[in-house]
């Protein structure tokens, strides 16, 4: 709003207003002087003092008001003026990250959740990267995720109210020996592989993902495999995970191998939504006698294969009480 000025100070420069003035909504009052040369605010566009906004390290002005109310890409750490991303994240977080349109189409990828890398992210020595958040709970080493394979053995005995006769001898292996894996049983895989849920997800301006084109979405990444190879099993799982994603792997291939024990070679003519359904409901289960309800939560929401066998066991449960689950997996039909 434009106005003449009498007996007003203009709140930039301090001096008496003779002429012409601008009065914001905000209140703020601005002479003509400051209303051209002022910097502003690169959010809202009001005129600033410098010395009293904050200059982001890309130069970036904002007001006091907009550098408290702006999101600030989780990546960059830069604030975000336009489109911004979220991602659904493996792990809870006091607050959603946000990303910047920049660091989505620029940067490397979290392996595991697909955010965009940042400072506080780590490269593992087969190249993988993982972002700051998913840092954070890396189990790393193999005594380490053996004792989280215990976990889910003791997990799955508990759930199925005895243990497996036989429990599958565990084999940690980089992400291309993984690759390897697939192809040497790629007839196998749609049966036994715990694979990757799509963990992008729609911001509040914009979408990013499979369902707007990604390179990665067409590539499937295997985190656990469950095998039967000339009466010996065995379950690979990929080195590198967060502990909630190690264990809820682990307890969907042991799921596996329950339905390997009780329908033997019947269990690879199994329809997926019992053979995954059922391994997704163990690892479900035991994500929740764990307390990663996060990680459960978004297994919940899945829309393929891994997600609607789910559901239907789920419903199972609710409906019938958990001796029921175990019948359905046993009969191998709904």
């Amino acid at each position: 709003m434009f106005s003449i000025g009498g007996g007003r100070f203009c709140h930039l420069c301090g001096q008496r207003i003779t002429g012409r003035y601008t009065q914001y909504t905000t209140g703020l009052i601005v002479c003509q002087r400051c209303e051209l040369t002022a910097p502003r605010c690169a959010r809202c566009r009001i005129p600033v003092q410098a010395k009293s906004a904050t200059r982001s390290r890309r130069g970036v002005l904002l007001c006091g008001p907009c550098s408290r109310a702006v999101n600030y890409c989780a990546s960059c750490e830069e604030p975000i003026l336009e489109v911004w991303y979220r991602f659904e994240e493996l792990l809870p977080t006091p607050e959603p990250r946000h990303f910047c349109a920049a660091c989505v189409r620029d940067r490397p990828r979290c392996d595991l959740c697909r955010a965009p890398i940042g400072p506080r992210s780590v490269t593992l020595t087969d190249g993988q990267y993982r972002c700051g958040l998913c840092a954070t709970d890396l189990v790393i080493g193999e005594p380490a995720i053996r004792l989280t394979y215990t976990d889910a053995i003791e997990a799955m005995a508990n759930i199925a109210d005895g243990p497996l006769r036989r429990v599958p001898p565990l084999e940690v292996v980089s992400r291309r020996r993984m690759g390897e894996i697939r192809r040497a049983y790629a007839q196998d895989i749609g049966q036994t592989a715990g694979r990757l849920p799509a963990l992008l997800s729609q911001s509040g301006q914009g979408t990013y993902g499979p369902q707007a084109g990604d390179a990665t979405a067409t590539v499937r990444h295997l985190l656990g495999f469950y095998v039967r190879s000339q009466g010996k099993p065995v379950i690979y799982v990929e080195a590198g995970l967060t502990r909630g994603l190690l264990l809820g792997t682990l307890a969907h291939e042991l799921g596996h191998a329950w339905q390997a024990e009780q329908l033997g070679s019947g269990a690879s003519g199994l329809d997926p939504l019992i053979s995954e359904g059922f391994a997704e409901w163990i690892a479900y289960t035991t994500l929740l006698s764990r307390g990663f309800r996060t990680l459960a939560t978004r297994a919940r929401e899945r829309q393929d294969d891994y997600g609607r066998g789910l559901a239907h066991f789920l419903e199972i449960e609710r409906a019938r009480g958990r001796p029921a689950v175990f019948q359905v997996a046993r009969a191998g039909r709904f």
